[in-house]
């Protein structure tokens, strides 16, 4: 089961951005507490580059592994599965909430189905803004330029203040 728990993480890290087998390892390693063996991580990437999920792309010497198309579709089915498996644990948990009388155990349910019902968008934004964070993290280890990521991210901004604003003058009109 190790294997098919590391093979849907790779998946989902590589949906976030290219990364190298060795990355990989380190955040696994960082996120589940242990560090797989490459002969665990390389084998899993070569049957996903057979089967189309993830391609191989050399830069300067180093492997990179990104998602492909087919790779995304994935993503998207983990996620269904991922509602699928929620819904039925939330069915649990309430069930026994009400067997054993368990007024804190529903509020836990509640906030669960606060979870369950985020809209796709806003899941697309909060994986984007995951992305946009190990990004920035890896430009910080690679030495980019301050002055440079700044301006970027301060005209990021500016785009999503001009949206903001123009969101907040039609909610105005519209009241």
């Amino acid at each position: 089961m190790r294997g098919a728990y590391l093979k849907l993480f790779m998946i989902r890290k590589l949906s976030e951005r290219p990364m190298n087998g060795y990355e990989l390892m380190k955040e696994f390693e960082r996120i589940v507490g242990r560090k797989p063996s490459s002969g665990s991580v390389y084998p899993i990437l070569k049957n996903l580059c057979d089967k189309g999920i993830v391609r191989q792309v050399d830069k300067d010497g180093d492997r990179i592994y990104e998602i492909t198309d087919k790779g995304l579709d994935v993503v998207k089915e983990m996620d269904n599965m991922k509602q699928n498996l929620l819904m039925k644990l939330k069915e649990h948990i309430i069930t026994v909430a009400h067997i054993l009388g368990d007024a804190e155990l529903l509020k836990d349910v509640e906030y669960l189905k606060g979870v369950l019902e985020l809209s796709e968008g806003n899941r697309r934004i909060r994986r984007s803004f995951s992305r946009l964070g190990h990004t920035l993290a890896s430009l910080i280890e690679m030495g980019a330029n301050p002055d440079e990521v700044c301006e970027l991210l301060d005209e990021a901004s500016r785009k999503l203040e001009d949206l903001e604003d123009k969101i907040s003058r039609g909610r105005r009109t519209v009241s």
